[in-house]
């Protein structure tokens, strides 16, 4: 048996926009440089992924309304796409 759970990704994948966030291989790199993470730690994110790549993908895959919060922990510094 084979199952595939797409959680919300298809819809993401249309998304020009968020279409670079499903290249993430979650290595996690991100988080050494981002001096958001580095303060507060991956538990104050209460979400899967943590970070960076997290303030990003979980909004759209939990709802903007169960992680508002999440977008603003970044200091747009792009420490993390470097």
């Amino acid at each position: 048996h084979l199952v595939l759970v797409d959680n919300g990704r298809s819809n993401i994948y249309q998304d020009d926009e968020l279409l670079d966030t499903l290249r993430c291989i979650r290595c996690a790199a991100c988080m050494n440089h981002c001096p958001v993470y580095t303060r507060v730690g991956g538990h104050t994110y209460g979400t899967t992924y943590p970070g960076p790549i997290g303030s990003i993908l979980m909004p759209h895959l939990m709802g903007l309304e169960e992680t508002k919060d999440l977008p603003t922990a970044s200091s747009l510094c792009g420490a993390c796409g470097e």
